[in-house]
C-alpha cells in the first residue's frame, strides 16, 4: 500500500490535513524518496522498539523510536535509533532550557498520544518541534510504526526533513 492510501485513508480527515498530506506525497514523489507501507503485518500488537525490532527481523538499530519530550516550552518530539536512549540533558542544551525530561505516560495519553502509536507525520506530531538525531539520518532506510500497533514502515529518514519544524543535532547518549 502506498503513502497516499495509509495516510488519507486512515490518519487524515479534515481538507487542512489532506492539503498537508498531498504535500507530503508530492514531496516523495518530487525527491524519490524510499517509502513502503506494510498494514496489518502482525497478528498481535507491537509497542516497543524491541518488540517491532523481532517482529520485523530487523537489526534494532534500523528501528527509529521517537521520544516525547517534556520542556518548559511544550512537548517536542525527539527520534533516535532504536538501539539508543534520548539524551535529555543534550535535549536541554539544544533548546536552552533547564530541565527537559521524557514525559510521563499519564501526561502523554492524556493528550490522545499513546505509546507504539506515535507517528511523526500526523498531528500532533507533526506540528511539534521534532528533534532528529544525527545518527539517524545517516542510515539508508528505517523501519517504525505506522499510527497502528499492527503495521509499520520502511522508509528512508530523509523523510523526516520534510517535517516542518524539524531540527537535527546530536540527542542520543
Amino acid at each position: 500500500m502506498e503513502l497516499m492510501s495509509l495516510l488519507g485513508k486512515i490518519l487524515f480527515k479534515n481538507r487542512e490535513k489532506a492539503k498537508q498530506f498531498s504535500l507530503i506525497h508530492e514531496y516523495i514523489k518530487q525527491n524519490s524518496i524510499f517509502f513502503e507501507h506494510y498494514p496489518l503485518a502482525y497478528k498481535d500488537p507491537v509497542i516497543t522498539c524491541l518488540e517491532a525490532s523481532y517482529a520485523r527481523g530487523v537489526n534494532l538499530s534500523k528501528e527509529l523510536k521517537h521520544i516525547v519530550v517534556m520542556t518548559s516550552q511544550g512537548f517536542c518530539l525527539v527520534h533516535v535509533l532504536g538501539n539508543k536512549r534520548v539524551d535529555t540533558n543534550k535535549v536541554s542544551n539544544f533548546l536552552e532550557v533547564k530541565n527537559a525530561k521524557l514525559a510521563d505516560l499519564k501526561l502523554i495519553e492524556k493528550n490522545e498520544m499513546h505509546r507504539g502509536t506515535i507517528f511523526p507525520f500526523v498531528e500532533p506530531f507533526w506540528s511539534m518541534l521534532n528533534l532528529i538525531d544525527y545518527e539517524v539520518l545517516k542510515k539508508d532506510w528505517l523501519t517504525t510504526n505506522d499510527g497502528t500497533l499492527r503495521g509499520f514502515i520502511k522508509f528512508s529518514p530523509k523523510l523526516l526533513l520534510f517535517i516542518p519544524n524539524n531540527k537535527v543535532d546530536v540527542f542520543a547518549d
